[in-house]
């Protein structure tokens, strides 16, 4: 039945059709960056009608002769600018800005927050201290805090943690200019007298008066006075308003506020908001921000997951936060692009009209800041340098994950008291593998490697794949190794200035040693870039090349999409009618998947749910026909690579009509042909299902069974050409219930399988296979003891496990010997009453064959009156059942009753007093038991299957 063409595409915003999955022809590339990386910001994220815009020659302002839309304002310096449809033209934004060769690149502009909900929740009225003066910052900047100070740091808490008073001792902000780009500040708030900047307001180009409160407490935070007591009181607070009343924004503006802040001479910057998707825009100007020596400190965010923008920029310090018992606040996110922590929890400072108190990663961020500031108030330094004392000097957090604290707990003092300005690095004491120092995806550090000496890194890659390492400013080519845990070089690589080098890591911890040989110390910025593995279906990117997939061996696989415009297909053929349910699935909404499904007369685009909805699966049922082939496609919507897994799973269904015609009887039999799976049902449970086979000459088939559905029992059978029983086997129960694997020795011509259920089904298949097996059990390849099985096989004197194996080189258990020398001589004739042992239950499976070779003789119990059916048996013991099982199945020149002591004479670890010395002497004598090369027989070592059947074979070949 052929499938339903069209599309679904559930992705408002997007009206665009996904391209033609034929594989005839790669998808155009698109100048959409998110859609370049695979971001998907949802509706709510999205400001309506407008797009960030880089040009090659900018526009100005006004409306575009010709274009569906206006540019709002323009940066001439970068060419990115913002632009607005017009009314009712918003459908063909898009297509002009593909269209127009001045246009570098653009995306969707996006809103950004305050750092996530509760960003700064008040927690009720604070207890104020006494109101401290302007007039007293003069006095703060002697020796010793005043006591007015002191009342203020009662309530300002985390000042003590901080060591914030100490730091002050050495600077004071002096000189510095720290830009908040928020929600601007309450201008006329006691705290900020003397200490504000002229601002600027992005959003209505007023003043840059706080009408919501979040940016007043950070500005409390980094200068305050009054009432409050800022980490760098010296310093000045430029107030950017880049938010509106309600702490919302959106990524271009607070790009323009950074530029801003650049162009005013801030030497930090402070965004406590988050951005829900990468912004180029955001990213130029950071990179402008890089390149002026201005650092940049963003929170965290509070969601409890993943570090959205600006803190995941490469050169952005991000902040989390803890609480008040230095524990990780449960909101603050985690993750690689945590670098420092400070409290977040109960913050006092100001607001609009007052003080009160806050809770959030936005209060910790300020906090982080104002120490920089302190350090650049010190000594003026790069902004990587500063980010990176922050980073060397944090206190560590005992027991907390580094994905929670990064580095630590920003230490004031520690960061002052050592600050000289020039190049840091965060690491230290990281000499050898077992001291490796973490070092962060995606985030730009220090690194310091003394001449001739190396240092050690640890990576934490969340999936198999590679990382790339870039260095700036490396002066010598430096030597990459991963090594093991002793040290030892596993692959060697080269970096050097400018360069990459590409490592290979698995999910997981991974080692490398960076090694200079060169006489000059190494000292310069690495940057660690993971992709994830690539799937290994092979060049199975169009329907053409479509990877096959097997239905009995998988019902499902995991892959990956890690380049710009991967697609993904596999092929399946479907013998039976029925209906296939296919399923993709992920848990990154970075992949928003489109499941394709294609026939040999249409193709079906399947792309209802995503990221907007939640939901980051697709799933389609198709009816089937027999015989014929479907083809599965999947892809990200947005055409980009990602670092995700998706899962394909398939649920093949039986239609009512294949319970009709059935091959219940060996005439209506169906032809199994070698490596091929048959699909069927059981319908009826007082009939088989029945398959054919030929070979040419006789030989080992393994047949394998899996799908029966638990509690249905049932076996398996070979028959001869007149259906005459070869060997059957049954069905196993308990964790193999359902799946069976057997070897059958079968003659020259035609033979028979039949296959039967104690319970019919008909509502899912069950999967039969056949294929040349090369010895009786699928792991007798090439074992010693291949040949003495398979006569054994041959005469159905032994049996596998249901996984078709057996276990020759496992200890074999007294019970499995005994039921092993049972089948091939058969269990002597049963003598009543039998006797019981005290550790054999009724229900032991070996339990009738133990105590019938027990009443023959063939063994006896323990003094306690066990018999340890489970407990490996020795050579010796194995010997000593052996001789007797003669008494009752005789061997030509073997004599049970003579006794010779040519064990103890021939092997120097069987003593001449030892119990089985008869047994062992019997067989040693007779060649049928053999010692090891070091000449040694160890009679009391356990004994393998493999041995118990050799000897076997040797006595009743």
């Amino acid at each position: 039945m052929p499938l339903d063409a069209g599309v679904s595409n559930g992705h408002p915003g997007n009206e665009s059709s996904p391209p033609d999955p034929s594989g005839a022809a790669e998808a155009p590339p698109t100048k959409d960056v998110l859609a370049a990386r695979g971001e998907a910001p949802a509706p709510e994220d999205l400001i309506p009608g407008e797009w960030i815009v880089a040009w090659r020659t900018p526009p100005a302002p006004g409306p575009v002769p010709g274009a569906p839309y206006a540019v709002v304002d323009v940066d001439p310096e970068s060419g990115i600018g913002r632009i607005r449809a017009l009314p009712g033209r918003e459908g063909d934004v898009v297509s002009a800005l593909e269209a127009d060769a001045n246009v570098v690149r653009y995306q969707p502009n996006s809103r950004v927050r305050v750092s996530g909900a509760g960003a700064a929740l008040p927690q009720g009225p604070a207890s104020v201290p006494p109101a401290i003066e302007a007039s007293a910052l003069s006095a703060f900047h002697a020796s010793a805090l005043s006591a007015l100070h002191t009342a203020a740091l009662s309530a300002q808490w985390y000042l003590e943690r901080l060591r914030v008073p100490e730091a002050q001792r050495i600077a004071d902000g002096r000189g510095v200019t720290i830009a908040v780009v928020d929600t601007g500040v309450a201008l006329d708030h006691p705290a900020f007298r003397g200490r504000l900047e002229s601002g600027v307001n992005l959003l209505t180009g007023g003043t840059s008066y706080d009408d919501n409160g979040h940016g007043t407490a950070l500005a409390g935070i980094l200068v305050g006075g009054g009432r409050l007591q800022g980490i760098a009181p010296a310093a000045k607070v430029l107030p950017i308003k880049a938010l509106d009343a309600f702490g919302s924004g959106n990524s271009y503006t607070v790009a323009r506020g950074i530029r801003e802040a650049v162009d005013r001479g801030a030497k930090v910057i402070v965004l406590s908001l988050t951005d829900p998707v990468y912004s180029f825009a955001m990213e130029n100007a950071l990179e402008e921000a890089e390149r002026a020596g201005v650092v940049v400190v963003a929170a965290a965010g509070n969601d409890g997951g993943k570090v959205p923008y600006p803190a995941a920029y490469p050169t952005v310090l991000g902040v989390g936060a803890l609480d008040e018992r230095d524990r990780p606040a449960p909101f603050s996110n985690r993750g690689d692009a945590v670098d420092v922590v400070a409290y977040g929890v109960n913050i006092f400072t100001a607001r609009p009209g007052g003080y009160d108190a806050y809770s959030g990663t936005s209060m910790a961020a300020p906090q982080a800041a104002g120490v920089a500031a302190l350090l650049i108030s010190k000594k003026p330094g790069p902004a990587e340098a500063v980010r990176d004392q922050l980073r060397a000097t944090a206190s560590p957090i005992p027991g907390a994950p580094r994905p929670s604290v990064g580095f630590g707990r920003v230490d004031a003092y520690a960061a002052l008291s050592t600050w000289q300005g020039g190049p840091v690095t965060p690491y230290g004491g990281n000499t050898a593998p077992d001291r490796a120092a973490p070092l962060p995806l995606d985030k730009a550090v220090g690194v310091a490697v003394p001449p001739g000496g190396s240092v050690y890194f640890a990576l934490d890659a969340p999936y198999a794949g590679s990382v790339s390492l870039t260095a700036s400013g490396l002066s010598v080519p430096l030597t990459v190794a991963t090594v093991d845990a002793k040290g030892q070089a596993q692959k060697t690589m080269r970096l050097a200035e400018g360069g990459s080098t590409s490592v290979a890591v698995p999910k997981g911890r991974t080692v490398l040693r960076l090694t200079n040989g060169d006489k000059a110390a190494a000292r310069f910025t690495l940057r660690a870039s993971f992709t994830i593995y690539t799937a290994p279906y092979g060049d199975n990117g169009s329907p053409a090349r479509a990877y096959p997939i097997d239905l009995f061996e998988r019902t499902g696989l995991v892959g990956t999409l890690p380049r710009a415009g991967d697609e993904a297909w596999f092929r399946l053929e479907l013998p039976e009618d029925g209906r296939l349910t296919v399923r993709a699935e992920t848990n990154d909404p970075a992949l928003d998947l489109v499941l394709m499904l294609q026939d040999d007369r249409a193709t079906r685009v399947i792309d209802d749910n995503g990221p907007y909805n939640g939901r980051l699966d697709e799933a389609a049922e198709v009816p089937v026909k027999g015989g014929s082939v479907l083809k599965v496609g999947v892809r990200n919507f947005y055409r980009a690579g990602v670092n995700a897994e998706y899962r394909l799973s398939f649920d093949y269904r039986p239609a009512a009509t294949v319970a009709a015609a059935r091959p219940d009887t060996l005439p209506k039999s169906r032809a199994l042909f070698f490596g091929k799976s048959a699909f069927g049902v059981v319908p009826r449970a007082d009939r088989a299902e029945h398959y054919h086979v030929y070979l040419d000459r006789p030989g080992f088939v393994r047949v394998d069974v899996r799908g029966f559905p638990p509690g249905t029992g049932g076996t398996l059978e070979a028959l001869d050409g007149k259906g005459g029983l070869i060997e059957r086997v049954r069905l196993p129960a308990g964790p193999d219930e359902g799946r069976l694997t057997h070897v059958f020795m079968l003659p020259a011509g035609l033979s028979y399988l039949r296959l039967t259920a104690e319970r019919p089904f008909t509502d899912r298949f069950y999967v039969l296979r056949a294929t040349a097996a090369d010895g009786p059990f699928v792991d007798m390849a090439s074992h010693w003891v291949r040949e003495a099985l398979s006569a054994l096989k041959a005469r159905g004197a032994v049996a596998g496990y249901p996984d078709g194996t057996f276990r020759p080189d496992r200890s074999i258990t007294r019970a499995e010997f005994v039921a092993l020398l049972a089948g091939r001589l058969g269990l002597p004739a049963a003598r009543a009453p039998l006797p019981t042992f005290v550790d054999l239950p009724a229900g032991h499976w070996a339990a009738d064959a133990l105590r019938r070779a027990a009443a023959a003789g063939w063994l006896s119990g323990y003094p306690d009156g066990g018999i340890r059916p489970d407990r490996p048996i020795t050579r010796a013991e194995m010997a000593a059942i052996l001789r007797q099982a003669l008494r009752t199945s005789p061997v030509p020149g073997l004599d049970p009753d003579v006794t010779t002591d040519a064990a103890a004479e021939a092997f120097r670890d069987v003593p001449p007093t030892h119990w089985a010395l008869p047994a062992l002497s019997l067989f040693v004598e007779a060649k049928r038991m053999s010692g090891y090369p070091d000449g040694t027989l160890r009679p009391d070592g356990t004994a393998t299957r493999a041995e118990a059947a050799a000897m076997m074979a040797k006595l009743w070949p």
